[in-house]
């Protein structure tokens, strides 16, 4: 896979020898443009998990920079070369769920990557990650494994059993979530196992948001040993990214290394322009394109956001085209969506009076500047000046 490494002059990707076990949101895998360095570096982690050295990353940027992007493709690249680094990947997902339910659709997926992994059947792996996912309980996955000949079923069996049983009794809520997030651990360290595994974990900040825990009302703790696996380790991401990192630094403290995802280089980021206009029949210069990711600052999905054809939405030809589809996406298209969605959930998450008011003050003076004494003035805040800078850090 060293060549997959080293993309070509135009940021493109030698695809050859690379399975897709797992389908990548981006759609057309020739439409992954750059990534170099980020790739090499969870690549190189990834590798070092087999020495039992890497420890657990949070991979955190900000939203539509390409971070489950990423994840995908290392996913895909480790299923690929077979090395012994069993790739896992869940994702936490928006709606209510008990622990007992957290527990057998955390453990299912797990072994339903495990057995595509040693079959190479990417059969199992794709309906373990579907997002509309119907997974079968434990008992029925025991039985879809019975007739297969595959290593370590043994103990693929034994953990299942012993999950099944857990799942039957009636335990405090939080019991369960302890139980779910110790599987992969449970089989790396297994006697008989030679395999380690890489946790790949998206959306974290849903766990806490979403899984019942009972009394228990930040389940992240439950990570407090796994996140510290060599030979399970966690790379964990968040498109809420300041609400993952608050909770690791109180919650978590020591257990991860954050690793900030940057902007695309610009040269990249052209490049994957011109990809998309020419996917989308757009035709535009490389000026155009420059124009394009100047304007979206280098963010590869507002990049896609703004290329994608919509009724009513102006074809892309010329930087005053890209003004007219910017226009259009900004009053009704994805990207007001996506930003009025983001913004729930940033204000569900504040109870300050004075942040929401501060908040919809500076989104109809965007583009002025204001010193901390100066935003007090205008606004006829009665809050001393240290107060308001609290404030202003936690809505940046």
């Amino acid at each position: 896979m060293e060549k997959l490494l080293r993309p070509k002059e135009d940021h493109r990707w030698d695809l050859e020898g690379v399975e897709f076990a797992i389908d990548e949101r981006i759609g057309d895998p020739e439409l992954f443009i750059g990534r170099a360095g980020e790739l090499e570096f969870l690549y190189k982690w990834a590798a070092n998990i087999r020495r039992k050295i890497s420890r657990s990353i949070a991979f955190l940027g900000r939203r539509k920079i390409g971070k489950s992007l990423v994840l995908e493709r290392l996913y895909n690249i480790l299923y690929s070369e077979h090395k012994g680094v069993i790739p896992f990947y869940y994702e936490f997902t928006e709606g209510d769920r008990s622990g007992r339910e957290f527990l057998t659709d955390f453990t299912v997926s797990f072994y339903m990557q495990v057995v595509g992994y040693y079959t190479r059947d990417i059969t199992w792996n794709r309906r373990a990650v579907q997002p509309d996912r119907q997974m079968p309980d434990i008992g029925a996955l025991l039985e879809e494994i019975a007739p297969l000949s595959l290593p370590n079923k043994g103990e693929i069996t034994h953990h299942l059993e012993s999950n099944l049983r857990v799942s039957e009794l009636e335990k405090p809520p939080y019991e369960y979530v302890i139980r779910a997030v110790g599987v992969p651990r449970g089989f790396a360290t297994s006697v008989s196992v030679e395999d380690q595994v890489v946790q790949m974990l998206d959306e974290f900040q849903y766990l806490n948001m979403h899984i019942d825990a009972g009394v228990e009302e930040k389940p992240c703790k439950a990570y407090m040993s796994p996140a510290e696996s060599r030979v399970a380790p966690l790379l964990i991401t968040g498109s809420l990214m300041g609400v993952v990192s608050r909770e690791l630094m109180r919650w978590l403290p020591q257990r991860f290394t954050e690793v900030s995802v940057p902007k695309m280089d610009a040269s990249e980021s052209a490049e994957m322009t011109l990809n998309y206009a020419g996917f989308f029949g757009h035709s535009i210069s490389r000026e155009t394109a420059e124009y394009i990711v100047h304007i979206t600052n280098n963010v590869p999905g507002r990049i896609a956001d703004l290329l994608t054809p919509n009724i009513g939405k102006p074809e892309i030809s010329t930087s005053g085209d890209v003004d007219g589809a910017l226009a259009w996406e900004v009053g009704k298209g994805r990207i007001r969506s996506d930003w009025e969605e983001y913004l729930s959930h940033a204000m569900n998450g504040v109870n300050s009076v004075n942040l929401r008011k501060i908040t919809y003050f500076l989104c109809r003076h965007e583009g002025e500047w204001y010193y901390p004494s100066q935003l007090k003035e205008a606004m006829s805040l009665d809050l001393d000046e240290e107060k308001l800078r609290g404030e202003l850090k936690l809505l940046h």
